[in-house]
């Protein structure tokens, strides 16, 4: 055989051959039945792909120790396919102790309900949630009595370690679902070269995201979390992640980074959390691009202890009731530029904090002992701004502070102002 003849054919086999890996097909009609299956074969790249599926897939996709390699990572891609965390209420664990109203003393004990995981905890009635005010992070309401309780509440009993529920009328308890699995997908241990997309994960009791122990070069790419019992998507201790995509709808914190992790976000869509849009803190370091966030419940962005948060081309918004807005508590850092903030009390105490080429309107402006205040080159329409204590207008602030000299104050209407947030597009991310 010619040497010539022996590399083309070498050639011909090498292009044959997949050239990021195996194709690992999860569904009724692909060789795994299971997401865990795929991922106990999965190797340097490989992609687990999930099929179209008339339901949702009903399991946690953990990765414990697993990982690609450098160039060559192992993909989940989820096709746009949704991680269900709930299941339905099972009729035999619950008593008729008047009509519409149920009890349940199996739940509580099958589920093993701590304090952590009630604090957590949810119903679903006929698809909408009802955390009944209470979530881990944020706002508690106290319990209601059973007697109380109106059609879609529930309520907890601790003397009795029970659940009470209402039904709404037509409602069968079947027709209620209980989230029973703690996230979407899961990272544990060690685990480097990792991507998951075009997933949707929902109605955990956790988060939609969940990363712990030691990770590296983790990427998340349009992804989504609902309505999940804690964060959208979380990392822990010693991990590392980008994430390229993510709507964070209806948890109870958009996203949450602590420990010593690293996040790097980027087209991010935050709506409508029952606690934080963005809450950070330890000693993590995140940056947040090219991102919109609105309507939380207690703030929209929070920065405590000694983490770190850089915020580039985001806008902030909020609605009635207001949330707390932004806070940026003792010994955090927080710089900003190009950031668009409407409605939003801002409260920076003890902590770092720069602003720059951004558009303040519409809340109040709180500044407390701030270890470092630098803010220059924007537009301010706040309703009034205090600084160590005493409230003044903007003049006043500028000659306390010695900031915001090239600054503008002016009434300022948001459909005419030519201020856009580029980079958060809605349209990229899987429609709800």
């Amino acid at each position: 055989m010619k040497p010539g003849f022996f590399c083309i054919l070498l050639a011909c086999l090498a292009a044959a051959l997949p050239a990021n890996g195996r194709e690992l097909l999860v569904g009724p009609s692909g060789q795994y039945k299971t997401i865990q299956q795929a991922i106990g074969q999965a190797q340097a790249g490989d992609v687990i792909k999930l099929l179209p599926s008339d339901a949702p897939y009903r399991e946690v996709a953990v990765f414990n120790n697993k990982s690609g390699e450098a160039g060559k990572p192992i993909i989940l891609d989820g096709g746009g396919a949704t991680l269900d965390g709930s299941e339905p209420l099972r009729a035999d664990e619950w008593e008729e102790v008047s009509p519409g109203l149920f009890r349940s003393t199996m739940l509580p004990e099958r589920l093993k309900m701590g304090s952590s995981r009630l604090g957590r905890h949810f119903f679903v009635f006929d698809g909408a949630i009802n955390r009944m005010g209470r979530v881990s992070k944020g706002k508690r309401a106290p319990w209601k009595a059973p007697a109380e309780l109106a059609p879609g509440e529930w309520t907890y009993v601790e003397t009795e370690k029970a659940f009470y529920l209402r039904l709404q009328e037509g409602s069968t308890l079947s027709s209620v679902r209980v989230p029973e699995r703690s996230d979407g997908v899961s990272l544990r241990g060690n685990c480097e070269h990792l991507v998951i997309r075009n997933l949707t994960a929902t109605h955990v009791w956790n988060d939609g995201f969940n990363i712990h122990g030691r990770s590296r070069d983790i990427r998340f790419e349009n992804v989504r979390a609902i309505e999940c019992g804690d964060d959208g998507i979380s990392a822990h201790e010693d991990c590392r992640i980008e994430v390229d995509g993510l709507l964070s709808r209806g948890n109870a914190t958009g996203f949450c980074h602590i420990n010593q992790s690293q996040s790097q976000n980027r087209n991010i869509v935050i709506e409508d959390c029952a606690a934080y849009g963005v809450y950070v803190l330890d000693q993590s370091k995140n940056t947040l691009q090219d991102a919109i966030i609105r309507r939380s419940g207690v703030y929209v962005v929070r920065v405590s202890e000694e983490a770190t948060l850089a915020l580039e081309n985001v806008l902030l918004e909020d609605a009635p009731p207001a949330s707390q807005g932004v806070l940026v508590e003792r010994g955090a850092t927080l710089d900003a530029q190009r950031l668009s903030s409407w409605g939003v009390d801002w409260t920076v105490s003890r902590s770092i904090a720069q602003l720059r080429q951004s558009v303040l309107a519409g809340g109040a402006m709180k500044l407390d002992q701030p270890l470092l205040w630098r803010s220059d080159f924007n537009l301010w329409d706040m309703k009034n701004i205090t600084w160590n204590g005493t409230k003044g207008d903007f003049a006043a602030y500028i000659a306390v502070s010695g900031q915001d000299a090239h600054s503008q104050q002016q009434k300022l209407n948001r459909s005419a102002l030519p201020l856009t947030i580029a980079g958060a597009d809605e349209k990229r991310l899987p429609a709800p």
